[in-house]
């Protein structure tokens, strides 16, 4: 088995397609790539043929450093460290009794709000359950009057109309035959009447 540069060369006939298809060649890593234009639009290198896959693109050196570029790793790297250092982690442990953390301050305004919309949201359900007092005791009042006087009501229903039987009516006598005389008229018709 021979091995070439892009893999083992395999026997039979996949071997030799595998052999004889060229190999692209790629650019150096980390250089970059931009198309290059005549001043016309067209490609430079639009007269000759490209033996490349990546058409019209050409490697360029790489760009320059940026000091910002350097510096954010480093950066990183030591941030990084001082985190992981336990001294560094033992002075912040160390200050958190003695200082406040940021969310402390927050927390105790959040907690001293809540306490003063409770105290407001408090005096008003008082204020309401008062009122709600009053109004079952009118309610139960007003109820109290009414059976009182559908009570009542009965009763003069009830008398009036014991009062009406207490009245004789005589039938077979015209109306209005009696005239002013009661009396007189009852002591004549009665003995004509048995």
């Amino acid at each position: 088995m021979r091995i070439h540069a892009w893999g083992p060369r395999r026997s039979g006939t996949e071997g030799r397609k595998l052999a004889t298809r060229p190999r692209p060649t790629k650019p150096a890593r980390g250089a970059e790539l931009r198309l290059r234009e005549a001043g016309d639009g067209t490609p430079a290198t639009a007269g000759r043929q490209l033996s490349r896959p990546w058409g019209l693109r050409e490697p360029l050196r790489p760009a320059p450093a940026c000091p910002q570029r350097r510096k954010y790793p480093r950066t990183f790297r030591r941030r990084n460290r001082e985190v992981r250092s336990p001294r560094r982690l033992g002075e912040e442990l160390s200050q958190r009794g003695r200082t406040e953390p940021l969310g402390d301050g927050a927390k105790r305004q959040v907690r001293q709000e809540n306490t003063i919309g409770g105290r407001g949201f408090q005096s008003r359900v008082t204020g309401l359950e008062q009122r709600m007092g009053s109004l079952e005791t009118q309610i139960n009042t007003s109820q109290e009057r009414e059976q009182d006087f559908l009570y009542f009501r009965s009763k003069l229903t009830d008398m009036e109309d014991r009062s009406q039987r207490d009245n004789i009516r005589l039938l077979g006598i015209p109306e209005n035959e009696e005239g002013s005389d009661m009396q007189a008229f009852l002591s004549s018709t009665l003995p004509k009447m048995t």
